[in-house]
C-alpha cells in the first residue's frame, strides 16, 4: 500500500528526472537512483543551496557521488514519503516553517531532516 500511495510523486521524480537529462538506474529495490548532469538546472538549482541529492517519491536525484550516509539519508526520505504519500509535499514546508520560528533555521531543525540525519548516522 505504501509504494501506492507514494506513486504520483513518484511519477513526478521520475518525469524530473527525465527532463534534467539524469540517468535513471535501479538503486536498492525501494528507490531510483538518478544522476543528474552537472550542467542541469536541477544539479546547479541543488549545488548552488548546498544540497547533493533530492528525493521526490523514491526517486533519487543525486548531484554527488552517492555515498552510504547519502543514501541512507535519502533513503529515509523514500520511507517518509511512502508514510506522507502527496501530503508530504505540505508536510515538509510546514515543518521547515516551524522549524525557522523556533529558531533553528529552515533545514536543520526540520523534523524530517532531523530522522533522515539519524537514520544515517549523521549529527
Amino acid at each position: 500500500m505504501s509504494r501506492l500511495w507514494g506513486l504520483p510523486a513518484a511519477l513526478a521524480g521520475v518525469a524530473l528526472a527525465r527532463l534534467s537529462g539524469c540517468q535513471i538506474s535501479g538503486g536498492d529495490g525501494r528507490a531510483l537512483l538518478a544522476r543528474a548532469p552537472a550542467r542541469s538546472f536541477v544539479s546547479r538549482f541543488l549545488t548552488e543551496r548546498g544540497f547533493n541529492a533530492i528525493t521526490i517519491g523514491n526517486v533519487v536525484i543525486l548531484c554527488a557521488s552517492p555515498t552510504p550516509t547519502l543514501l541512507q539519508h535519502e533513503l529515509e526520505h523514500v520511507r517518509q514519503w511512502e508514510q506522507w504519500g502527496l501530503l508530504f509535499v505540505a508536510a515538509y514546508p510546514l515543518a521547515s516553517l516551524w522549524s525557522r520560528l523556533r529558531g533553528a533555521g529552515w533545514h536543520r531543525g526540520n523534523c524530517f531532516e532531523r530522522a533522515a540525519r539519524a537514520a544515517a548516522g549523521e549529527r
